[in-house]
């Protein structure tokens, strides 16, 4: 096999798998979002009145949805990369941010370990995102 079909290849599967781990982010934060609905109440009693747990919960869930929709939706070509790293970039610090101020604050609970699972979801999408990237710009030689 040439150099070129191994881009081509890694292209192909990298694109298959950063579709699947920018949806599998957006349906996480979805679930996260449904699950502080339903924990509401020992959110509300776990975590003091000054710490704001919604806000960077919607923040978060607005910046996935962004990072899935500039890609696949928007015709920006090789821009849409660099936007949805960001918006990715921003999104982990967020959920790091959120973490942080969770485990200070809830010593056991589901929506706890949800937010870690959410670190590790982001991690793979930044990843296949940027492999994506790369290999789009060895395969049709365009530049930033």
């Amino acid at each position: 096999m040439s150099s070129s079909n191994i881009w081509i290849s890694v292209n192909y599967i990298s694109n298959w798998f950063t579709a699947v781990t920018t949806a599998f982010n957006v349906l996480w934060m979805l679930e996260m979002c449904i699950n502080a609905i339903v924990q509401k109440k020992d959110l509300q009693d776990y975590i003091d009145a000054s710490k704001d747990w919604k806000t960077p919960l919607v923040i978060m869930t607005v910046l996935a949805v962004l990072s899935t929709g500039i890609i696949y939706v928007t015709p920006l070509g090789i821009f849409a990369f660099v936007i949805s790293l960001f918006a990715l970039g921003f999104q982990i610090f967020f959920m790091l941010d959120y973490s942080r101020m969770l485990y200070h604050q809830i010593e056991d609970s589901w929506f706890l370990s949800s937010t870690y699972a959410g670190i590790g979801i982001i991690g793979l999408a930044i990843g296949s995102l940027l492999c994506l990237l790369i290999t789009t710009l060895a395969t049709t030689g365009l530049g930033l």
